[in-house]
């Protein structure tokens, strides 16, 4: 099994003593029926051990999952994908600066890129950047 080991050490942590507690509330309900005078706290200790056990461990996972599918859920933060849109400088002819990486570019309509200049991401294509200059109007927003 793959998860072994992360599924080893939820039983261990979670569900082992819980399953314990259960058993140790049963022995505690069976030996109660003998003694009067503890009985009935016993009954009670017995069904709300287990009880409060179960539930504990039913809200961690309900709260792990549903952390899990939040974050499932998001936009995708990494990869080159993410820097559609962004601004950079233009560094040589070749290489765009870009929320401090340095990438290899060409300009979309084709032409040289010319340094100093500001452009815009419009795709991505492996490693290389497809560029648009920035007009100036853009710049001063």
């Amino acid at each position: 099994m793959v998860s072994g080991g992360v599924v080893g050490v939820a039983w261990w942590l979670c569900l082992h003593p819980a399953f314990l507690a259960f058993l140790g509330a049963l022995f505690a309900y069976r030996v109660a029926r003998h003694y009067t005078s503890v009985r009935r706290a016993l009954q009670v200790a017995s069904l709300a051990l287990p009880t409060l056990s179960v539930l504990a461990i039913g809200a961690f996972w309900a709260f792990a999952l549903g952390k899990a599918v939040q974050v499932r859920r998001r936009p995708v933060t990494v990869g080159p994908e993410r820097f559609l849109g962004d601004e950079g400088v233009v560094r040589d002819p070749h290489h765009v600066f870009v929320e401090g990486e340095l990438w290899r570019a060409h300009r979309s309509g084709g032409g040289e890129l010319v340094p100093g200049d500001h452009v815009r991401v419009e795709r991505v294509e492996g490693l290389e950047l497809t560029v648009e200059p920035l007009e100036l109007s853009a710049l001063s927003e």
